[in-house]
């Protein structure tokens, strides 16, 4: 079993403070573990900065994650006045960016990366859809996360997600044999905590093994 999940608990800040959550991160951080950053393009540069500076340089680096099912991009489009289409708009986003921390005077290292294929820096999963995906705007492929949780964890380990969700992180977590905490200050639409969700989610998961 895991580590209950609290949403009355959360002591990080409502919006994504990336400089709060890098250092909270670097400071719980294990000697050898590892922090993984999920973001996207637009502030990925920001976020590789804040590790340098926090968990030291040279073991810091970015992971790529190609989205085969994007969501599709409706702003801006409009009506070609010649042949009736639907013109125009901005580019679809087709991919997100993971940085992957690591303190840099650590000796030795914790991941287990068996062959060229999983030591490759880009990774194709789709967004999750349907139940799976639980309404959250930003759900997280469950495979991925099993992938990355096998990579850089083992058995036992403490995986921590502190903005959880819809709880992919945690599911996972659960189904690799790891522990888990997660928490989650935010709300469904239809007013449901985050954290009750995930922890429906990771109930199921758990039930399932």
């Amino acid at each position: 079993g895991g580590v209950d999940l609290r949403s009355d608990q959360a002591e990080l800040v409502d919006a994504c403070d990336w400089v709060h959550l890098v250092e909270e991160a670097e400071r719980v951080l294990v000697e050898d573990g590892y922090a993984l950053f999920w973001c996207g393009w637009h502030n990925v540069s920001h976020v590789v900065d804040l590790c340098n500076l926090s968990f030291g340089f040279g073991k810091n680096t970015v992971i790529a994650r190609v989205i085969p099912n994007p969501a599709p991009a409706v702003r801006g489009l409009h009506e070609d006045e010649e042949s009736g289409e639907k013109v125009g708009g901005s580019l679809v986003s087709s991919f997100d960016m993971i940085v992957l921390a690591h303190r840099a005077k650590a000796k030795g290292t914790r991941s287990y990366l068996r062959n060229y294929q999983e030591r490759r820096n880009v990774r194709t999963a789709a967004n999750p859809r349907g139940k799976v995906r639980q309404g959250h705007p930003a759900a997280k492929p469950v495979e991925l996360c099993r992938e990355l949780i096998r990579q850089f964890t083992r058995p036992g380990d403490l995986v921590v997600d502190p903005y959880c969700g819809s709880g992919a992180v945690l599911v996972a977590a659960a189904m690799e044999g790891r522990k888990y905490a997660g928490s989650d200050i935010g709300v469904r639409e239809d007013g449901q905590p985050w954290a009750e969700l995930a922890r429906a989610a990771v109930d199921r998961a758990e039930a399932g093994r």
